[in-house]
């Protein structure tokens, strides 16, 4: 039974005896009534039109009632036989119509409105009403099928009139019924019709939804991630909980009537009036549908690999991933406004639609075809590197979410056919499945790799003496390498921002220079010496200043071999001596490879790097025996296009100087290892 019908039900329990009792109070008043009819005709007449007047008031009190409880709809008489939930929301178990769906409006006019409410007083009145009985042993007809209803709406007041030919013992009532109900129906239904029309133009709830997750530090919009390997990975479950927990904030921070002034407290959004005016005497309160939530999909991944550019002297990596996620979501909010008059309160829907951050058109809700009627039948277990199966995973398939697996790690479910995107997450700590594939190739065992935390401590090596500290100086990139991931990591806090300490000394100029020759080949020689040596300056400055001793990383996954290799600078020696003649130093120390298998638990690892400020000391020590080898023997050879003849000038010698040093720099890494051997160390120990 429906909501609406068990409403009648439980009011139509007033049959016609009831009347005969409620006339019958009204026996000790008299009243000259001018009538050809006979005396006491006329005051059974009198009684009888009390008793149906009080029952009509009683019968439209409680139809206004029903009516605002669901947006101007009272009965299924009046919404029609076929009528179900589904066009409305559902607000404290009540069916509240939408007045407002999207950028259009539904509401039923106030004539409409009108013929409602004396559909609905008329249905009362034939459940409440028999068309013969007696008062007082008087014989009562009730032409029941004559009757006709009408109803104005006012301000303040509803106001019923009832034609019903009604007979005492064959003498004719020639008077209407009448019946007046005082209540604020008439002033919030226009307050109602405004409202849903300056909504579906301006979309206000839509906008404030939109700031909403643009103001989010929880959901990724736009932006691009910069740290090489980096992702960002949010689960359905993630992304549901995040905008479920932002349209609440949006819905409970909508006030009316006041200013929308910026702030630097929390957020708030205002609606400063309705169609130029302010309807600051109504209690309006928003409330959002009973049982509100939001479903997700599909997750959010963004991975970021490695981008090698070369150079003439290294393979820098180099990581950008520039992403832009849009959200949709759509929600009911049910305005609620208080009937001070009538002590109940009227009720009626907006439906909210953000499309991809824009406001949507509700024609694209619904349209696209249901999972469960999808032709094709997929299987997916998820398993770890130990063949244990993984519950709580999340799998989705070309827009349909199967859920997540089960203790066996298993989900099905119907597909659409076709190529589709296919994704398996299971949250931060495990690697994920996202690529594009067709449905005869989804089925199947995945594997899933645990991500652990990686807590690096860096030390350096003294070959020779095997001395070991914790580096204070060095600047160190570790790169690893595998057959399935690229990724990099830094021994400095990945929230430092070098581009604002580059521009904050003055050095961004130079190093925009620098940065746009690297990346094509042989690039740098359009770039000055002085812009090089400025950015030189400049970057071993900020790098100093960035520099940590530890480092926390966990975007990389266990269970795989890496190819780990370090790239070491020192900064305190770049600043120091890159404005004189040993630009070199800003050479960085490439070590060799060294393949390790990354545990799948969280790890301490030691990672050792030469000292590079006895490398550096020794590289100054060769430039001034190299200078000196070269000056004066140029031997006809061209050098840097200064030197000419048989003889090597200052200005010679100091190029062949610098290139020597550069190749013995370089070379520096391979010595490295042969100091890791004779001292007993590998380049990356994992500590238990």
């Amino acid at each position: 039974m429906r909501k609406a019908q068990l409403e009648f039900i439980a009011i139509a329990g007033v049959i016609f005896i009831a009347a005969v009792v409620i006339a019958l109070t009204y026996q000790s008043v008299t009243v000259p009534y001018q009538t050809p009819v006979p005396t006491a005709i006329a005051e059974e007449q009198k009684l009888l039109k009390d008793s149906i007047e009080f029952l009509a008031k009683d019968g439209g009190t409680r139809v206004i009632k029903i009516a605002e409880r669901h947006g101007g709809y009272m009965t299924p008489q009046v919404l029609g036989e076929g009528f179900t939930i589904k066009p409305f929301a559902l607000f404290m178990k009540n069916g509240v119509a939408y007045w407002r769906k999207c950028g259009e409006t539904h509401y039923p006019s106030i004539e409409e409105e009108q013929e409602k409410l004396a559909a609905g007083l008329h249905e009362y009145i034939i459940r409440n009403l028999k068309e013969r009985g007696t008062v007082s042993g008087k014989r009562v007809e009730l032409a029941l099928k004559a009757m006709t209803v009408r109803s104005r709406i006012l301000d303040q007041r509803v106001d019923f009139e009832i034609d019903l030919p009604t007979r005492i013992e064959n003498y004719s009532l020639r008077e209407k019924y009448t019946v007046s109900i005082p209540t604020d129906f008439g002033r919030i239904y226009r307050f109602a019709m405004a409202f849903s029309d300056e909504t579906a133009e301006n979309r206000a709830f839509e906008v404030f939804t939109i700031s909403s997750i643009w103001l989010s530090k929880t959901l990724p919009k736009i932006g691009a991630l910069t740290e090489c390997g980096d992702a960002i990975v949010l689960t359905p479950e993630q992304i549901s909980d995040s905008v479920e927990a932002l349209v609440r904030y949006t819905v409970a921070s909508t006030v009316l009537w006041e200013p929308m002034v910026p702030t630097t407290g929390l957020k708030f959004y205002s609606i400063e009036s309705v169609g130029g005016k302010q309807y600051k005497d109504l209690d309006i309160t928003f409330w959002l549908s009973d049982g509100f939530h939001v479903d997700a999909n599909r997750p959010i991944i963004v991975l970021n690999p490695t981008t090698n550019i070369k150079s003439p002297v290294m393979d820098i990596p180099y990581c950008l991933k520039p992403y832009v996620n849009k959200y949709s979501v759509a929600y009911p909010v049910i305005t609620s406004v208080k009937d001070e008059l009538l002590g109940s309160r009227f009720n009626f829907a907006s439906l909210v639609y953000v499309d991809k951050m824009s406001p949507g058109s509700c024609e694209m809700l619904g349209s696209e075809r249901g999972c469960e009627d999808a032709e094709c039948t997929i299987m997916v277990k998820v398993e770890d590197t130990g063949g244990n199966p993984i519950q709580g995973v999340t799998v989705s398939f070309g827009g349909c979410s199967y859920g997540k697996t089960g203790p066996d790690g298993i989900v099905t479910g119907q597909a659409e056919c076709g190529k589709h995107l296919f994704s398996i997450v299971k949250d931060s700590d495990y690697t994920m499945v996202y690529k594009n594939v067709s449905e005869t190739d989804v089925n199947g065992t995945y594997v899933l790799h645990k991500i652990p935390e990686l807590n690096a401590t860096f030390y350096q090596l003294t070959g020779g003496t095997c001395s070991i500290q914790e580096i204070d100086r060095e600047s160190v990139i570790t790169i690893l390498k595998s057959e399935e991931h690229n990724s990099s990591f830094f021994n400095r806090d990945r929230e430092f921002d070098m581009a604002s300490c580059l521009r904050a000394g003055g050095y961004s100029d130079a190093c925009d220079k620098r940065n746009e020759a690297l990346k094509t080949q042989g690039g740098l020689a359009s770039v000055s010496e002085d812009d090089l040596r400025t950015c030189a300056e400049g970057t071993g400055k900020c790098m100093k200043d960035s520099l940590l001793k530890k480092v926390s990383v966990s975007y990389i996954p266990g269970g795989y071999e890496y190819a780990f290799s370090t790239v070491v600078t020192n900064p305190l020696m770049t600043e120091q001596h890159s404005s004189g003649n040993y630009m070199f130093v800003m050479m960085p120390i490439i070590s060799s490879e060294f393949t390790k298998e990354m545990p799948e638990v969280d790890t301490e690892a030691r990672v050792y790097v030469p000292d590079t400020d006895i490398i550096y000391q020794q590289a100054i020590s060769m430039y001034g025996s190299r200078y000196d080898h070269h000056h004066g023997k140029c031997l006809g050879t061209k050098i840097l296009g200064i030197c000419t003849g048989k003889t090597c000038n200052s200005e010679c010698a100091k190029g062949l100087a610098t290139a020597d040093v550069i190749q013995w720099l370089q070379d520096a890494g391979g010595r490295f290892a042969s100091d890791l051997a004779a001292c007993n160390k590998e380049m990356v120990e994992f500590v238990a």
